[in-house]
């Protein structure tokens, strides 16, 4: 078992390096890891940095087409998207669980006839590009914890401290230190 666990921990930190090499626009500060199997695309203008001691789990994906900033001593656990046509910020001492979509923009036109263009094109159309869609940036502030399966979406700032429950869709902002859930996430509780 101990074995295992020095195999992943090097599989991760040669992942790491070999990302930094492929990406001039990926900053990882001191002590960050990316898990291995781990999907970055970094687009012309964009930029991904990555904490000081946190670590984005295997099988995450990050589409950065504009800045994305994740705090020191952040996680962010396996299985979870994040796309960013303007910017995301998450802060520092954040938990993201498995299976969460960040995304600050539609990813898509929301005119059908435009949607019906992109799928007659198979999916080759210009019009599927991320500069296209409505875009809001995000904000996750310090110390959030974010449950599994949530959906965060543009234009939300997430306050310090607070927690999202588990399938959470959030549409709009999260007050600081307040419990939110459902869809739309609504608060269920205030922390003190």
């Amino acid at each position: 078992m101990r074995f295992k666990k020095h195999i992943k921990i090097l599989l991760d930190a040669l992942y790491t390096y070999y990302m930094c090499k492929k990406f001039s626009g990926l900053q990882i500060q001191s002590e960050a890891k990316i898990g291995f199997g781990t999907k970055i695309f970094i687009g012309n203008k964009g930029r991904l940095v990555i904490g000081q001691s946190s670590y984005i789990g295997a099988d995450t994906t990050i589409c950065a087409n504009s800045h994305i900033e994740i705090g020191k001593n952040t996680l962010i656990n396996k299985s979870s998207r994040i796309g960013c046509a303007e910017f995301i910020r998450i802060g520092r001492g954040v938990m993201i669980a498995h299976g969460v979509s960040i995304y600050d923009n539609n990813n898509h036109p929301v005119n059908f006839e435009s949607r019906y263009k992109i799928a007659e094109h198979r999916y080759t159309s210009d019009l599927i590009s991320w500069e296209k869609s409505k875009k809001k940036p995000i904000e996750i502030g310090d110390y959030v914890w974010i449950g599994m399966h949530s959906i965060i979406l543009k234009g939300v700032n997430i306050g310090r401290g607070s927690i999202v429950a588990a399938g959470s869709v959030v549409v709009h902002n999260v007050p600081e230190m307040t419990i939110v859930g459902g869809n739309p996430a609504q608060v269920v509780k205030y922390l003190s």
